[in-house]
């Protein structure tokens, strides 16, 4: 292919319009290029070869980059439409950054990027290329001026410098990090706590890279990056700025959402299972043509043909999503009753009980280790575990420790930054509590904390405590700044909460569909303003009916707790069940509350039989509520649709003495499943 042929590809590649908004690099690779060959149709197995000729057509000459300078200018005098003719040349100073090491023979410049540079554009002698520092430099602001005009569509620019690599700083800093490896910052900025758009230091940030790959056992090439002396200052700018347009997600070099992906066990054992958690208000592309649709602002299962088994590196691509679990040596789990399961965790927390999953090199290590952090963990026996692995159980940890790794995913607040932790939180998307439940300070592990609150200071010891109560200090209603080492937190305490709305009672738009069913509009709506269109009155409970103003027989509605594995019991006599997938309630977040609550009737649609109960099974009970007389009707769509289970299924759910029933309703309820459970038995 020629020079235009690949100028082009590569535009295609890094500056797609998926890109749009999201920070982007020219991360050249030997890997990369034979991707992009296989995108066009063309060969992989040449594609090296074949675009470094390409590159070396235009850049030649004893003054090898004036040739693209040239084009450069030209295209700038018309405006710089069209595609950058120079991102070639550029992406061949990335390809020559990303071969840098140490080569034979050693001595001055050894660790050098001219001379792979050199390389790739067959150019003989050694050292500065002639022209590099006068033009590759001002291609590099000309393509920041592209992307910057072009109002973000095509990606947001990344390349940088600095003040003691002026010419060469710019490629490298393309080169340090590549999609997978970005896609894993939103794993460690989630697992070190650090909020979006934080600013931190990016030293620090990289300190704490560092500890995270060795925390568990994590490898591969970000391990090797952030370990790189040489790089360091590089990838502590990247790690700033990344976490500066941190919003809670992350994507690829593609553009793919990055999801983090939980390990999941019923009791720390098989059967293993795989859920991904989805930050409240991300936008989630329609990925049902791979059998799965996950929902924002809760977890969500993955198909279990997914699953590949602890200990290998879950990096699945699913159209414009993409999924990551880094392998582990230990795994740590903690209940998780959103899922009704116990979850692997990024570390412990002190004062809950636990499960380890780890490899049998490592087992006769963990009770030392869990006693160095005031806990025990008691080998489970029962636990059913693949070969090369051990479970323990009862692990219950009670302050941080310094623990080796992969082992230190046992210590509280392992490798975190200071958190905010409990509290009565009332806003979904800001740091707001109630003034009577404001939350814990949890410090990092190690040394003695200096917490400041409102100005003024507090010590807390890791060793012995973990976190600084702050219903304790009687703060007043207001916003209140803490400061802890590097991090500055700022939360909000209200008297109480009002939801935003026009009057007491609030109105929605109703549709009625042909068979009578009615369902919410997404946004509610001042009834005063709703005289055109007929309308319900509502109000939030556990249970929730809607009442229509002008007829006699009302719609219901139920919204069911989030949490847990959720089942319908139809006829006991015929030992009817299924396993159903709510979502939330698209008003739950209109209004900024937390997803906290499902709808039922939606997730009903297809359930063969007559729902009389739900049953939601959790890690360590189940919870059983009466909805007779709810019927399907349209609403949030279901994660997916329902699975009809067996009669045996329908016993295990009624009679699980490991899950005792609880009953939201009261006595009464408890008294009229007994007697649904004798029925069927």
């Amino acid at each position: 292919m020629d020079y235009e042929s690949w100028n082009e590809a590569i535009v295609a590649h890094f500056f797609a319009p998926s890109m749009a908004q999201t920070p982007v690099y020219l991360s050249v690779d030997d890997d990369t290029l034979r991707v992009i060959a296989e995108e066009q149709g063309w060969s992989a197995a040449t594609a090296v070869d074949d675009f470094q000729a390409a590159v070396r057509s235009v850049v030649h000459g004893p003054r090898p980059f004036v040739n693209p300078l040239q084009d450069a200018v030209r295209w700038r005098s018309r405006g710089s439409r069209g595609t950058p003719p120079f991102a070639a040349v550029l992406g061949a100073t990335v390809l020559a950054a990303s071969r840098m090491g140490p080569r034979e023979g050693g001595g001055r410049g050894a660790y050098s990027y001219y001379w792979p540079l050199r390389q790739v554009l067959d150019l003989s002698g050694a050292g500065t290329v002639p022209s590099y520092g006068d033009v590759v430099p001002m291609l590099w602001e000309y393509l920041q001026e592209w992307l910057e005009a072009a109002g973000g569509a095509f990606g947001l620019p990344t390349a940088r410098t600095r003040p003691n690599m002026e010419n060469i700083g710019w490629s490298l800093s393309q080169a340090v990090l590549r999609g997978a490896d970005r896609g894993r910052l939103a794993v460690f900025f989630r697992a070190i706590g650090a909020h979006p758009h934080e600013d931190i230091d990016g030293m620090e940030l990289l300190l704490r890279l560092r500890e995270w790959c060795k925390t568990a056992g994590r490898g591969g090439r970000l391990a090797e990056v952030a370990a790189n002396a040489e790089a360091e200052w590089l990838l502590a700018d990247m790690l700033h700025a990344e976490l500066l347009r941190f919003d809670g997600t992350a994507r690829d070099e593609r553009g793919r959402l990055c999801l983090r992906v939980a390990l999941t066990s019923q009791a720390g054992g098989e059967p293993f299972g795989l859920a991904v958690q989805v930050p409240p208000g991300a936008a989630l592309p329609d990925v049902s043509a791979w059998g799965w649709q996950p929902q924002a602002g809760q977890w969500n299962w993955l198909p279990a043909s997914w699953l590949l088994g602890p200990g290998l590196d879950v990096d699945r691509v699913v159209g414009p999503l993409r999924l990551l679990l880094p392998s582990r040596d230990c795994y740590l789990f903690r209940i998780n009753d959103f899922l009704g399961a116990w979850a692997s965790v990024d570390d412990a927390e002190a004062g809950v009980e636990h499960r380890i999953l780890v490899r049998t090199h490592l087992a006769d290590e963990v009770p030392a280790a869990a006693a160095a952090t005031d806990g025990e963990a008691v080998l489970a026996r029962r636990a059913v575990v693949p070969q090369g692995w051990v479970a323990f159980a009862r692990f219950v940890p009670q302050r941080s420790a310094s623990l080796p790794p992969p082992l230190a995913v046992l210590s509280p607040r392992a490798g975190r930054l200071a958190t905010l932790q409990g509290g009565l939180r009332v806003h979904a998307h800001e740091p707001v509590y109630l003034t009577d439940g404001p939350p814990d300070v949890v410090v990092p592990a190690g040394g003695d904390a200096k917490v400041t609150v409102a100005g003024e200071e507090h010590l807390v010891d890791p060793t012995i405590e973990v976190a600084l109560q702050l219903s304790g200090l009687e703060l007043p209603a207001a916003a209140h700044e803490i400061t802890v080492g590097p991090r500055k937190m700022t939360i909000r305490l209200v008297d109480r909460l009002r939801e935003t709305a026009p009057r007491p009672m609030m109105g929605h738009a109703v549709h009625v569909t042909a068979t009578g069913h009615g369902w919410l509009d997404p946004l509610p709506v001042d009834l005063r303003e709703a005289a055109s269109c007929p309308a319900r009155w509502w109000s939030g409970a556990a249970a929730m009916s809607i009442h229509d103003l002008g007829e006699t027989d009302p719609v219901q509605r139920a919204l069911l707790r989030v949490g847990g594995e959720v089942h319908v019991l139809g006829s006991s006599a015929r030992r009817e069940c299924a396993r159903i997938y709510p979502a939330a309630p698209r008003w739950l977040e209109d209004l900024g509350l937390p997803p906290s609550d499902v709808d039922l009737e939606p997730a009903l649609v297809g359930v063969p039989f007559p729902v009389e109960w739900v049953v939601t099974v959790l890690a360590r009970s189940r919870r059983v509520q009466w909805v007779g007389g709810a019927r399907p009707a349209p609403g949030p769509a279901p994660t997916r649709a329902p699975d009809v289970l067996t009669r045996v299924r329908w016993r295990q759910l009624v009679t699980d003495e490991q899950r005792p029933a609880t009953f939201p309703a009261g006595p009464d309820e408890e008294a009229r499943w007994r007697a649904y459970v004798d029925g069927g038995l």
